[in-house]
């Protein structure tokens, strides 16, 4: 069991998740993966099959560990990704979520709300956590009566961006995500993308 301190025992991991989700289609080429990560600035991709039910996740390790085994232009999603999902719930807290990586062996968990991926959880997002940060997010979000529905826009709290995952002292709410002025202009320029 790993000891974490006080704070980490209140928080979820919805508190601290990152909810951009890739995903490729299970017949992508391993090459085809990672073009897409390194697009998305992500390590993870989730993979799904021809109904789009999410099947697999593949990592950045999962393909370097394939190369010298397999000729990595010829290996498909399919042929590298984890199948075996170990998932946790959007009310796990961050300290179960730790625990249960350390005894998987694991460092990234997708997040489901009712039996849909709605997130992902990483051992950085723990280890970036800043229990203060979050505490203030949560009341600000009480405070103005926010939530995470999409669309709303032009209010803004301070925090950490869950893109960038920089501090700044104007978070907006875009498509369910809060993200800075930055991300914000980035996702202007890519045509929402």
């Amino acid at each position: 069991m790993v000891n974490l301190p006080f704070f980490f025992h209140e928080l979820c991991v919805e508190d601290i998740m990152s909810y951009k989700l890739i995903s490729a289609p299970v017949s992508t080429s391993a090459v085809d993966c990672i073009k897409i990560m390194k697009k998305n600035r992500v390590g993870t991709l989730l993979i799904e099959d021809t109904k789009k039910n999410i099947i697999g996740i593949i990592t950045e390790s999962d393909i370097i560990s394939a190369i010298p085994r397999h000729n990595i232009y010829v290996l498909k999603a399919g042929d590298i990704m984890t199948k075996d999902l170990i998932t946790v719930n959007l009310n796990t807290t961050v300290t179960e979520a730790t625990n249960l990586m350390f005894k998987k062996n694991v460092k990234r968990f997708p997040v489901e709300k009712d039996k849909v991926i709605v997130g992902l959880i990483t051992y950085r997002d723990i280890l970036r956590t800043k229990p203060e940060e979050i505490i203030k997010k949560r009341e600000m979000i009480k405070i103005r009566g926010l939530d995470r529905k999409k669309g709303i826009k032009n209010k803004s709290i301070e925090g950490y961006c869950e893109e960038c995952h920089n501090l700044s002292e104007n978070l907006q709410l875009v498509d369910g995500v809060w993200i800075c002025e930055h991300c914000v202009a980035m996702k202007g320029e890519n045509g929402g993308n």
